[in-house]
């Protein structure tokens, strides 16, 4: 279905956009020891897991190689607090930013945590639920953690996107 048209070609090199002979190429960083590189887009997934930022480093590289350098920071609000992830937040969320074309965050969160009881107030956290998740494995999610603060803790962060504390 995705590639009807056949604008997508698997080489050894990585996928090929064909229309315009364009590779995606993946690539992966020890996270101690990432390094600048040469990418027009950086993605970096399970940002709440990193302590310091790590991403500048390789961003750097970007920056200095390509003239319209992207990042996407993909993650959930995650258990790790003080780290990259939160600084990231208040910077999405400063006025600063709000008035500067460079980035923009798409935050998808519960405002608060009595927001999940309301089953409806879910797609604020998860968009495409019922699709990408099944409404079925995240309701069972919530519902194992009934009676567990140390679940309740993990369903809060990684499917409703509030950052919380590991106890």
């Amino acid at each position: 279905v995705y590639n009807e048209n056949k604008i997508f070609k698997s080489t050894k090199q990585g996928l090929e956009f064909t229309s315009f002979k364009t590779t995606f190429k993946k690539q992966t960083n020890d996270t101690l020891r990432a390094q600048g590189g040469n990418s027009s887009l950086n993605i970096f997934d399970e940002v709440h897991t990193y302590g310091e930022d790590i991403t500048e480093s390789v961003n750097k590289g970007s920056r200095q190689k390509q003239d319209n350098w992207q990042s996407i920071y993909i993650t959930s609000g995650g258990l790790k607090r003080d780290g990259l992830y939160d600084k990231l937040v208040e910077r999405f969320k400063s006025e600063e930013e709000f008035y500067n074309d460079r980035s923009f965050g798409l935050l998808y969160m519960l405002e608060n945590h009595e927001q999940v009881k309301d089953k409806k107030n879910w797609t604020m956290a998860l968009p495409l639920i019922g699709h990408v998740p099944k409404w079925s494995g995240v309701i069972e999610e919530y519902e194992l953690a009934q009676g567990d603060p140390a679940l309740q803790n993990k369903f809060l962060a990684f499917n409703m996107g509030l950052p919380m504390q590991d106890t």
